[in-house]
Order: C-alpha cells, then structure tokens, then sequence
C-alpha cells in the first residue's frame, strides 16, 4: 500500500537533484563567463593615453565591456584617456578613427545596462567627437550635464570637451554649470587655473562661464591664477 508513496518520493528526489546540478552548472558557466569577461578586460586596460591608444590598435578594438561597475569604469575611462592621447595627432588617422568608433560602441552598451550613467555620456560624446559628428557629440554631452552635474572628476572632462567641441548655444548652459562647479571647490578651481594659463585660445570662454558665478568664487579663482602663475616663475 506504501509503494506508490515511495516511488514519488524517489521521483521527487531525483528530480530536488538534477535541479542541483542543473543550478550549480549554470552558477559555474556564468562564473566562467564573467571571470574570462573580467580578465579581458583588465589584460587589455591601460590607464595612460599614449599606452591605452596603442593598446586598442594593436588589438584591433576593444575587449569585451566587463560585467562590473568598477572594471567597465576602467574600461571607459581607458577609451577617454586613449582619444586625447598626446600621441593622436601623430598617429595614423585610420586607427584613431576605428578607436573612436570603438569606443563610441562601448559607451552605447554601457548605456545600454544603465541608461542614467554620466560617465558613459560623456565617454559617447567624446567618441563621437573624435568620430566627427559634432551634433552627436553635442547631444550626449548635453546628456552627461544633466546626468553627473556634480561629479567633478567628470566635471573636468566635460570642461576639455566643451573647449574642444566650441561654446555655442547648445554647449553653453552646461559648461556655464561646469565652471561654477569647479570655482566652488578650492581644489578644482586650482585646476581650472592651470587650464586657463594653458590654453590661452580659450582665456575668454573661461572667463565669460567664471563671470556667471558668485562674487566670491571669481575671486577665489583670480587667487588660483595667480598663484598658480607664481609657482610656474
């Protein structure tokens, strides 16, 4: 009378069993297939510009974009360092050209996962820049103002960019808030002077974007200049 009884539960423990296995199998591909994802990544990131430029053209591209949020940072912030690399302008324009449009696919997949991400607008813009779609590049970096308007290490980029790109219309609302940003901290509005004395081409957008902010950070900033002017005599 009992057998029925044990011949479910002998089913029903072998069936308990092979999800087991069948769950542990999969927990050990997906292990696999983000470490080899992981480990691609990391084989192939180079943090400087000149080495991460010439990483990418000797691959041909670029490695698959990793699974975590720290390793794909890595990754974009390779691509970003790799597009104004001191060596571009000497380099072949047929690889710098397959790097932008590398890059500018691993931004649109890092998008992809997290749509709302600043750093991967920026990173599209900027590839898109270096692509030679302005309008595009406008667009994404418009993006990345809204989406990380008070990172200032993302700050400091957009601000390159914006120089780069031209201060128009379309550009001028965000650099303006990029350049109150940066007067606001001392740190920051140190940097900002170095880019100032640097560049003097972009002296007058500088300065037209400082004037938008507080009394007291336009001084601030006058007192960067300057004493960033007396250490470099």
């Amino acid at each position: 009378m009992d057998l029925p009884n044990m011949n479910t539960a002998n089913r029903f423990h072998a069936f308990s069993n092979t999800l087991v296995l069948l769950g542990a199998g999969a927990l050990c591909f997906f292990g696999v297939d983000f470490y080899l994802s992981e480990a691609s990544s990391f084989n192939q990131w180079k943090k400087e510009g000149n080495f991460a430029l010439l990483s990418i053209d000797a691959n041909g591209g670029l490695a698959p974009l990793p699974r975590s949020y720290v390793r794909q940072t890595a990754a974009l912030e390779m691509c970003n360092e790799a597009l104004i690399a001191p060596i571009k302008p000497f380099y072949e324009a047929a690889s710098v050209r397959m790097t932008a449009e590398a890059c500018r696919a691993q931004a649109q997949k890092a998008l992809a996962g997290t749509p709302s991400w600043g750093l991967a607008h920026f990173s599209l813009a900027r590839a898109e820049f270096e692509s030679g779609n302005r309008e595009a590049s406008i667009a994404a970096y418009v993006v990345s103002g809204q989406t990380a308007p008070n990172e200032g290490w993302i700050t400091q980029k957009r601000v390159l960019l914006a120089l780069d790109i031209g201060i128009d219309d379309a550009v001028r609302p965000v650099f303006e808030q990029d350049i109150r940003l940066l007067l606001s901290e001392p740190r920051l509005a140190a940097w900002l002077a170095q880019v100032y004395l640097a560049l003097p081409q972009h002296r007058d957008a500088i300065v037209t974007a400082a004037e938008t902010g507080s009394q007291n950070d336009k001084a601030k900033f006058l007192s960067s200049i300057r004493r960033t002017m007396r250490a470099a005599s």
